[in-house]
């Protein structure tokens, strides 16, 4: 039925709402429940759920017995939609990590193209200029396999792969004519991500409240939101990309990327 989805998305939205959840203002998918002191959240994608809770198996119960749900692999999360979960013992903290997705898209894309994807220290050159490639435009065949693997790369910024950010943004332009040389750079920048697959993100407790920034910057430019501890003389004049989530009252541990080919030119 082509209905199926969104009337199973209705339907299990209802039960939510009649078991005190409503959804985020920002994402309609992530619902929270107020428990006085603390809240709770469900986080929804499609039909799995990342539950976060004091009294996570009590939620389930509700779920089974009050609405006759059958719920499969309940425990604690280690993969939910593309991203590895672990708990790191020496930090205290959730990490969020995307090794097994990339591994998985990168043998797809060597078996696709029948090549192997090298090394490279950098997602793309630095002072490379897409925009003045004028090597041959791509057969049509050969579109979709570039829009399928801009496509992934994104997916795995969404993960937490800032770094290649700029890079597949840059490359997404040309996604309707792309050219040899896109196909080429799109190919560099996953042996990038292959052979430097461990990055994670650090979910912690701010020891402060901090303001939320996911954008690029320089030093000079919204100066109050770079904490005092990194601003230093080695930063000064050098550009800055520091990437900060919250979620409840945790956050992403922030990191300066001072790579060139990763920031964009101002």
């Amino acid at each position: 039925m082509k209905l199926s989805g969104a009337m199973w998305h209705q339907k299990f939205s209802d039960n939510l709402r009649d078991m005190g959840f409503r959804p985020c203002h920002a994402d309609f998918d992530l619902w929270m429940r107020d428990r006085g002191d603390y809240y709770e959240y469900i986080a929804v994608m499609v039909d799995d759920l990342l539950i976060f809770s004091k009294e996570p198996l009590s939620i389930i119960e509700a779920l089974q017995k009050l609405w006759g749900y059958t719920l499969k692999g309940v425990g604690t999360p280690e993969y939910y939609s593309g991203a590895d979960i672990e708990w790191d013992k020496g930090r205290q903290c959730w990490t969020l990590g995307a090794k097994t997705y990339i591994k998985s898209v990168c043998d797809r894309i060597e078996k696709l193209l029948e090549t192997s994807l090298k090394n490279s220290g950098l997602p793309l050159d630095a002072g490379d200029h897409p925009e003045m490639d004028d090597t041959d435009l791509l057969v049509p065949s050969e579109i979709p396999i570039h829009q399928m693997m801009i496509g992934c790369l994104q997916w795995a910024v969404r993960l937490g792969r800032y770094n290649v950010q700029y890079a597949t943004n840059t490359l997404a332009r040309f996604g309707q004519k792309p050219r040899d040389g896109h196909l080429k750079r799109a190919l560099r920048v996953f042996g990038y991500l292959k052979f430097h697959a461990r990055g994670k993100l650090y979910l912690i407790r701010p020891l402060s409240p901090m303001k939320i920034l996911i954008s690029r910057m320089r030093i000079g430019r919204n100066v109050t939101l770079i904490p005092k501890s990194i601003s230093t003389k080695i930063f000064q004049k050098r550009r800055l990309i520091p990437y900060l989530l919250q979620y409840s009252r945790m956050h992403v541990m922030p990191l300066a990327l001072i790579l060139e080919g990763v920031s964009p030119a101002y």
